[in-house]
């Protein structure tokens, strides 16, 4: 037998069910016949997918795969599906979208049992390994297409183009000629006809030497990756992530630690990303936009994913300097020192904000919060309200709740932290200015 032959029996059983693709072309006649002739006794089923994108070129192949297979007594199943129309709806490139449609069919014909095998050879390899390559690449594109993964079997991938086309010469196998192959067009067809052979005028071995190169990235990726899972599961916690724990891991492993983490959370990963959250961990603290409308923030030592909800409509009341006064759920009173005492009684169950009334400029306001909003707090210092709810632990949706007191000056105080220095009420206060809300309420016990 013919050494791929001799190669192809090596891969299967006596009795497999194996679906061929099979195009019409040199690759895929070549693997149909090897695997007619390997001494083995298989149960082949020829699978033609027409993607429509070559007209009367495209109903010529389909009519030579099946006249071939009616010929050879070989079972043949054939589809007709509009690629350029299924990529347009979908989004996806004719190339992505063709070959999800035809793995779609092969694993449809293929049922629970048997194997799909497809005519990858070794110069498709150094092919993706350039194409890759030129229009940029992580360590992963890089590495060689597997022989086998799970029930897709490439048993070409070991012969060269050259040697395929040999095997269909001695053997003389009928194959036809895709005429979009021979255009420069294609970036694929461009490194194929030329890139390649410039190449292998330096070496012969190129295509050799391109595939070993592709098997040893694979190697290391894989290592990288059981690693990389390792480093994961030790700094997950509950969907969060521990980001002190990446930023000390070693650069290799950090992103792919991160890329495990976006995945986990079905978020769509790319280099960029990656590189913005590595950077995110090594500084402690910040946030991230990442696809699908969320956020990833770190809080707490942790990366976590968070999905920003709408923000409430702005919101302003303004105080008509009444004695009592209820304004969008919040109720303001103004009274004296004596009142004071009786005020804060009745209202005992409820959390009262307490200004020094004789401090206030103009007019009085309760608002939302606004981005240049800073609080002054009595021995705490002065910090943005930003600052001041990441340290209170306020979640990002309450704080577009929570009102803003403000007179002419400025902020007056801030619900949920308290009242700036500036109008807190103490032992010279003569008018008080109180502020509560409805259903904020403390009660005791």
């Amino acid at each position: 037998m013919n050494s791929i032959q001799i190669h192809v029996s090596s891969l299967f059983s006596e009795g497999d069910r194996i679906v061929v693709g099979v195009s019409g072309g040199a690759d895929s006649m070549a693997l149909l016949h090897a695997l007619r002739h390997c001494g083995k006794p298989l149960h082949l089923v020829a699978a033609h997918l027409n993607h429509c994108l070559r007209g009367e070129e495209s109903e010529r192949d389909e009519q030579f795969v099946v006249g071939y297979c009616k010929e050879h007594g070989i079972p043949c199943e054939i589809r007709q599906i509009d690629v350029a129309a299924a990529a347009k709806k979908s989004g996806q490139s004719l190339e992505l979208c063709g070959r999800e449609l035809r793995y779609a069919f092969f694993e449809e014909l293929c049922g629970e049992q048997g194997f799909i095998a497809t005519a990858h050879t070794l110069s498709d390899r150094a092919e993706t390994l350039l194409f890759n390559l030129a229009r940029g690449s992580s360590p992963a594109g890089l590495c060689s297409i597997p022989a086998q993964r799970g029930r897709i079997v490439r048993p070409l991938s070991p012969f060269t183009r050259g040697e395929i086309e040999a095997y269909c010469k001695e053997y003389r196998i009928p194959y036809q000629i895709d005429s979009s192959n021979l255009s420069d067009d294609y970036a694929r067809n461009r490194i194929r006809r030329h890139a390649v052979p410039a190449l292998v005028s330096v070496n012969c071995r190129f295509e050799r030497h391109a595939a070993a190169l592709m098997d040893s990235l694979a190697q290391d990726q894989n290592y990288l990756e059981q690693q990389a899972s390792a480093a994961y599961e030790r700094a997950e916690r509950d969907g969060r992530l521990d980001a002190r724990q990446v930023a000390r891991l070693h650069p290799a492993i950090q992103g792919r630690v991160l890329r495990l983490f976006l995945e986990s959370h079905q978020i769509e990963v790319s280099a960029a990303l990656v590189a913005r959250l590595v950077q995110l961990c090594r500084d402690g603290a910040g946030r991230q936009s990442v696809p699908g409308n969320r956020l990833v923030q770190l809080r707490k030592g942790f990366l976590e994913i968070v999905v920003p909800l709408d923000r409430p409509p702005y919101f302003e009341y303004l105080w008509d300097h009444s004695e009592q006064c209820d304004l969008g759920g919040f109720r303001i009173i103004y009274c004296n020192r004596q009142k004071y005492k009786m005020f804060t009684k009745v209202y005992k169950n409820f959390f009262i904000y307490i200004l020094d009334y004789d401090r206030i400029f103009g007019n009085v306001k309760i608002r939302q919060r606004l981005p240049q909003d800073c609080l002054s707090l009595p021995r705490r210092g002065t910090k943005s309200l930003k600052k001041w709810y990441n340290e209170c632990g306020v979640p990002e949706q309450k704080r577009w709740e929570l009102g803003v007191f403000c007179d002419d000056e400025g902020v007056l105080g801030a619900e949920g932290i308290g009242v700036d220095r500036r109008a807190a009420a103490g032992e010279q206060t003569q008018h008080y200015l109180l502020i509560l809300r409805f259903g904020e309420r403390h009660d005791e016990g």
